[in-house]
């Protein structure tokens, strides 16, 4: 060991021990849901339509939630989606991060949305469904068209997909494409 390793501290297990928040659009990129996402392809009969439904629908069904406090014990804890699969659980990010995710993967429009429900920070997956963005709420199991986002006390921020960051608040600003 040389004097400069001897002077660094020990090294965290993750970049969360450091503080450090890996952007969500990093942890959407986790290949390893790949398979279970073409198996929904196939059992969605190999239409955008029916990757969606089959997709929210495990989602919803298979992934509970629990705040990152009550589970990690931190304000802010990043799962990468096939985690969340593994895990059973996490909170709104984790679990529309992993239906984006899914989506993203087998070609389906599709986009994760930071903003509030009511008063409340909240994430939530929008996809084109049946020809218009609809809302895919992972937490509660709702869905509704994007227009009427505003009825339903959802107020929308930005959007995130696994390659680009655009702000909800401006539509003619292009999105900021990420390598």
């Amino acid at each position: 060991m040389n004097i400069i390793q001897n002077m660094m501290p020990e090294q965290p297990e993750n970049l969360q021990d450091l503080g450090v928040l890996v952007p969500h659009f990093l942890l959407m990129r986790d290949g390893r849901i790949i398979p279970l996402a073409d198996k929904m392809w196939e059992k969605g009969g190999k239409s955008n339509d029916g990757m969606i439904e089959v997709a929210f629908s495990f989602v919803t069904e298979n992934i509970f939630y629990i705040s990152d406090r009550e589970a990690w014990n931190v304000e802010e804890h990043m799962t990468l989606p096939y985690e969340a699969v593994e895990l059973g659980y996490g909170d709104c990010g984790n679990s529309a991060q992993l239906l984006t995710a899914l989506l993203y993967y087998k070609g389906v429009p599709c986009r994760m949305v930071f903003g509030y429900a009511g008063t409340s920070s909240h994430r939530w997956v929008e996809a084109f469904y049946k020809g218009a963005w609809t809302v895919f709420d992972t937490t509660n199991g709702s869905q509704f068209k994007t227009s009427e986002r505003a009825e339903h006390k959802y107020d929308a921020l930005f959007f995130v997909t696994p390659y680009s960051f655009s702000l909800a608040k401006m539509p003619f600003v292009p999105p900021l494409f990420l390598p």
